[in-house]
């Protein structure tokens, strides 16, 4: 959520310094012109943020959902985003994902 809104910022930042590159402030008395650089800077901003934009639609994907692991020997239950090997805590050993964990130590128990 917070690139998207990082995203839109620097689009709207790098739209301002192409559309209007001399900025004043009243209270500081401040004048900033960018006239001279503004064919740089206004795409570089556009760009990054269409970037930012680009890559909090893909972190939206199904690589970043969150799932839950649980611990085989001490059932702890563990919530993590993305497909990695998690380790327990407590036991050091090597979780195992939730879904289907609880099948599989009953077929295990009915041999």
């Amino acid at each position: 959520m917070q690139l998207i809104f990082c995203g839109l910022g620097t689009i709207f930042i790098g739209l301002a310094v192409l559309i209007k590159p001399v900025f004043y402030s009243q209270k500081y008395s401040i004048t900033i012109d960018l006239s001279n650089v503004k064919w740089f800077l206004g795409p570089i901003f556009l760009c990054y943020g269409i970037y930012c934009l680009y890559i909090s639609a893909k972190r939206e994907g199904p690589e970043f959902t969150v799932e839950y692991w649980i611990c085989p020997n001490c059932e702890e239950l563990r919530k993590f985003v993305g497909n990695k090997t998690r380790y327990c805590k407590k036991c050091k050993k090597p979780l195992e994902k939730l879904n289907g964990f609880y099948k599989k130590q009953s077929v295990d128990t009915n041999k």
